[in-house]
């Protein structure tokens, strides 16, 4: 599952981990469908194309706009790694906003994103 994040002219764009089981299989075939389930109509709606990787300076400009709470989720775990519990993941995020805010440095955007 990823999450889209904007369509237009140009395509549809989502975000996901290279290093996640789907970015590894976009990058080997770039083949992709999405499907979705559209409420308003009752429908669910297949859409086929390539796939292509942004630009990292398109990535770049939606991490910068991503709340830093945010940015500090993804950067507390690695894609697919299990958690012993909520409050680990918490704490990750509680060292890595304390260490970069009061620094008053952005978080940075992980390689793999």
């Amino acid at each position: 599952m990823v999450q889209m994040r904007s369509y237009g002219p140009d395509g549809y764009r989502f975000f996901t981990y290279s290093n996640s089981r789907k970015g590894k299989e976009l990058a080997g075939n770039e083949c992709a469908c999405m499907l979705f389930y559209w409420p308003a109509v009752h429908r669910q709606v297949i859409i086929e194309g390539v796939a292509r990787k942004l630009p990292r300076q398109i990535t770049e400009e939606f991490w910068k706009r991503r709340p830093d709470n945010l940015q500090a989720t993804v950067c507390a775990t690695a894609q697919s790694e299990v958690i012993p519990n909520r409050q680990v993941l918490e704490r990750k995020k509680a060292e890595i906003l304390k260490t970069y805010t009061a620094a008053g440095a952005p978080i940075p955007l992980p390689p793999n994103w």
